[in-house]
């Protein structure tokens, strides 16, 4: 749950990082004291960076920590489908056993490990491009939105094509 926390906040970063630019630009235009300024707007970069840099890590970290984890867990879930009967061994090369289970924990770790974390980041980080356009210009929120369905149906097309592809 720590990891999904932050992996929100991490997508969320970028989108207000955009704002915190634009903010900075009008700021510019219309201000006596630009030094100040320009001071208050980097120590906003900076805060958004650093908040950045950690969740990102902890995003990463987390994923991986929990992968490991349910690794074992499916790692010791296979070991118990070893003790078969002994004629099942004059069948079954014992070295393609072994090398079938090392494969199936590693696949389900890469597919687990970072996979989920970058998904969320992805779907918050939409979220959030949509919220603060909604925020800033309702019109140019329903441009990118129509953006969005429109890239999101290109993909589905691709991914249906690339399925039948990989069947074949």
């Amino acid at each position: 749950a720590i990891g999904i926390i932050f992996a929100i906040f991490n997508g969320g970063s970028i989108p207000f990082l955009a704002l915190l630019w634009g903010n900075m630009l009008d700021s510019l235009t219309s201000v006596d004291s630009i030094v100040e300024e320009c001071f208050q707007n980097f120590l906003k970069f900076l805060y958004l960076g650093f908040g950045s840099l950690a969740s990102g890590w902890i995003m990463i970290t987390r994923g991986l920590f929990r992968a490991r984890d349910r690794q074992y867990s499916v790692g010791a879930v296979l070991e118990k489908s070893t003790f078969s009967k002994i004629g099942w061994y004059d069948v079954i090369n014992q070295s393609e056993i072994s090398t079938q289970f090392a494969t199936d924990t590693n696949a389900f770790q890469s597919a687990v490990g970072d996979k989920i974390p970058l998904v969320i980041y992805i779907a918050s980080m939409i979220i959030f491009s949509v919220v603060i356009a909604m925020y800033k210009g309702w019109l140019l929120s329903l441009i990118l939105f129509s953006l969005i369905l429109v890239g999101m149906s290109f993909m589905f097309v691709f991914l249906k094509n690339l399925q039948g592809k990989i069947k074949r």
